[in-house]
């Protein structure tokens, strides 16, 4: 169980401009540990941040003066620690990716809220919160540590060694915070996918299809894990740009597509990138996204570069891709198999590199 006497010293901020919604709130964590903070539109909220040391900050999206997303990026600048959650409601998933990309939200919660869900959600912030500070006290720790031993190393020895116990005992402790972290950008990539999965399902699964493609592509080339997991997440995501794409042009063949479907069909993989961009540890994830519509013979889009020009990661994702694509449209029967193998080879050199079909197969 929780020992939530820890954060004592925490601060919530609460941002809605409906009185009821704020009152909701304040009656659900009553009786915990931190402090709440309230405010009724954007500009109070950073008022309140700037005289405040606020952990978490959760704010309604769609207020008078000052909406949720741009409070948020404002709010980044000032506590750029604070862990930041968005209130939308189920329909305006294009909101809650404004905020994530924008404004550098956590997650988003959507309303009505389900009480214990909001409670777990606080409280994963809360903890996140913590461990990101605690991770750089060590971090500081670590360094003035390193410091010390550099300054006595020479005269001290006893002391040298047992500060470098210590540090071993640090380490460990950095490697546990390490694990713990990774485990949040998981957390946060199956958050992008649920947000796949409402805007619609089939995107959901064949996203997921991909990833699972390009897996087994990657085993088989000998990619290093240091490569193949970030390109799983960049399969997993590579469709994150058609959340604003019509619906109409999901399973369509593009070329069947009218000429504004197609324009706007070929911003997705920028917006894909757009996305992540604002994620230090996915701008790689990004670039892959961004070019895996490119063709090898140059004609792709949205850069036409071609050959080894196209980084390695979206040639693998742009044949997988296509072979889902394929394959449902065939209501994904083995027996399909052999002809969509025969048309994809019938592309190699045109669309796909020749030296993946293997690997595929």
């Amino acid at each position: 169980m929780t020992d939530k006497r820890k954060w004592n010293a925490l601060a919530v901020l609460i941002v809605d401009d409906e009185d009821y919604i704020l009152k909701a709130l304040m009656r659900l964590f009553l009786d915990e540990a931190f402090t709440i903070l309230t405010a009724r539109s954007g500009q109070e909220g950073l008022e309140i941040i700037k005289k405040n040391d606020v952990a978490v900050i959760v704010s309604d999206q769609r207020m008078p003066g000052m909406m949720g997303a741009e409070f948020l990026a404002r709010s980044r600048e000032i506590r750029p620690d604070a862990v930041r959650m968005i209130l939308t409601g189920y329909a305006d998933v294009t909101s809650a990716m404004d905020a994530i990309n924008r404004g550098g939200a956590y997650r988003y919660i959507t309303k009505p809220w389900n009480d214990e869900e909001l409670r777990l959600a606080i409280y994963d912030a809360l903890e996140r919160y913590q461990l990101i500070a605690e991770n750089r006290r060590l971090t500081a720790l670590t360094i003035q540590q390193n410091e010390e031993l550099k300054k006595w190393s020479s005269e001290l020895e006893i002391y040298v060694q047992q500060q470098t116990i210590d540090l071993s005992k640090r380490n460990k402790e950095l490697e546990q915070l390490t694990i713990k972290l990774k485990k949040n950008f998981y957390d946060m990539i199956a958050a992008f996918l649920k947000i796949l999965e409402l805007r619609d399902n089939f995107l959901y699964h064949h996203s997921l299809h991909v990833a699972e493609l390009v897996d087994a592509m990657s085993t088989a080339m000998g990619l290093s894990s240091e490569t193949r997991d970030p390109l799983v997440v960049a399969a997993q995501l590579h469709d994150i740009g058609m959340l604003k794409t019509p619906e109409t042009s999901f399973l369509t063949d593009i070329k069947d597509l009218s000429a504004e479907e197609q324009r706007e069909y070929a911003i997705h993989p920028i917006r894909g990138q757009s996305v992540l961009a604002v994620i230090e540890d996915m701008k790689q994830v990004g670039v892959w996204i961004r070019n895996h519509h490119e063709w090898y013979n140059g004609t792709g889009f949205p850069d036409r570069l071609q050959g080894e020009a196209i980084p390695l990661g979206s040639r693998i994702i742009s044949l997988a891709d296509a072979f889902d694509l394929n394959m449902s449209r065939h209501g994904y029967a083995l027996q399909a198999v052999p002809e969509v193998l025969a048309q994809i080879r019938g592309l190699l050199g045109i669309r796909f590199d020749p030296r993946l079909f293997e690997p595929l197969v």
